[in-house]
């Protein structure tokens, strides 16, 4: 390509709670995203895993992690980490940095620090982010032709909202064409991510590096006793369609989310209870392509 060969990545997930749009009703607006058993961890498998995902696209699997993670934020209530700093490496010897930090109130350098820095043979990319504007966003591409960079998206819409309508289209080109393979891949992709991010936890937790290849998702009979009930959001889901998340994950009995009481795989079935929860739909069709989204 045209920065070579991509020899590394960086990615750097950083946030601040001052004048939020997410949240909930908690003295820190952080709602169920404070909770261990509502979220499964910290800012890792929270906003970090959209971080993650990118970097496994860079470099492809990650085959080892080394990782520290840390609560230094105890203004924001969270029960799991505000910070995180791990090296991940490829089965080529290809290496990123992920680093993940949670503020309550103060300001980042968001114009000063890209999200993503990939480094090549022959040049740099970088990808950055300013929040939820128009123009909170940008990819620029640095050679020996161009020291100084340039943007790669010149007039183009970026941001935030700027990335849902390619999620939506894959949504309905599941949903109408009933394209299996791509709902298929979606959730492989999506349980790479958050063993990825298990992996982070075990080495942080471990001091140790740590083969992303021995961490599995654990069983969902495991449910704290206040949640021993089925969860709301899986109350009417079809039997064959809970009997192939179940073979899916590898996973028996299968516990998927309501509301927050599920652990990892919550938002498999959130969507679904938003739609026919909150919006009222009836759709047999879209709400069975609605059960393999996050």
């Amino acid at each position: 390509g045209v920065i070579g060969d991509v020899l590394s990545a960086e990615a750097h997930y950083y946030e601040s709670l001052a004048g939020t749009a997410f949240g909930g009703s908690d003295g820190a607006e952080l709602g169920w995203r404070r909770s261990l058993a509502r979220a499964g961890g910290g800012i890792v498998i929270d906003g970090g895993l959209h971080f993650l995902r990118p970097l496994r696209m860079f470099l492809g699997d990650f085959e080892q992690v080394a990782a520290v993670t840390s609560n230094r934020c105890p203004g924001l209530g969270m029960e799991g980490e505000t910070e995180a700093q791990a090296i991940l490496r490829t089965a080529h010897g290809q290496q990123a940095v992920f680093r993940a930090t949670l503020l309550e109130q103060g300001t980042m350098a968001h114009e000063a620090c890209p999200f993503f820095r990939i480094t090549g043979s022959l040049g740099e990319l970088t990808i950055s982010g300013t929040g939820f504007s128009d123009s909170g966003g940008g990819l620029r591409l640095f050679t020996r032709d161009c020291p100084s960079g340039s943007d790669q998206l010149a007039g183009e819409s970026v941001g935030f909202c700027a990335a849902f309508p390619y999620l939506w289209q894959d949504f309905v080109q599941v949903m109408c064409h009933q394209d299996r393979q791509r709902a298929s891949h979606s959730q492989k992709e999506a349980i790479a991510d958050v063993l990825l991010a298990l992996a982070i936890y075990r080495a942080g937790d471990s001091h140790t590096w740590v083969r992303v290849g021995d961490v599995r998702l654990p069983l969902q009979d495991a449910v704290p006793a206040e949640y021993d009930s089925t969860p709301a959001a899986i109350a009417n889901i079809p039997t064959e369609q809970l009997a192939f998340l179940q073979e899916a994950h590898g996973m028996n009995p299968t516990r998927h989310g309501g509301r927050g009481q599920g652990t990892l795989l919550t938002h498999l079935s959130e969507v679904r209870y938003l739609l026919k929860e909150r919006l009222c739909c009836n759709d047999d069709a879209l709400l069975a392509a609605a059960l393999f989204h996050s």
